[in-house]
């Protein structure tokens, strides 16, 4: 199971796309949406180092990373479930493609 964010429309609850908090401490984004292109996701990312959160895990935890190869996942979901909470506490509230969004932090099989 893959830790992750899920970015939905927040009216309807349609997943539009997901961030990976991969195990090697990068945060991959995809679109699920045919009509979502990937770069809209670009508006997540942006205010996610806006909100300060643009230090890459895998700098943030090197020295875990070094004893190890992977971080734990106690860690992966604590920093999703951070990022999402910073998230969804934007005010005005986050849009794509002209709909407010929510971030959920979940879980993705393999």
């Amino acid at each position: 199971m893959r830790i992750v964010i899920l970015i939905r429309e927040r009216a309807t609850g349609r997943e539009l796309g997901v961030i990976f908090f991969e195990p090697d401490g990068m945060l991959i984004t995809r679109a699920f949406e045919g009509g979502v292109h990937v770069r809209a996701l670009g508006a997540v990312v942006k205010a996610m180092e806006g909100l300060g959160l643009d230090v890459p895990l895998y700098r943030k935890y090197a020295e875990e990373l070094k004893a190890a190869p992977a971080l734990p996942a106690d860690i992966l979901e604590r920093e999703a479930a951070h990022y999402a909470e910073a998230l969804n506490r934007l005010d005005p509230p986050l849009e794509l493609g002209g709909v407010e969004i929510k971030a959920e932090v979940g879980r993705l099989r393999d």
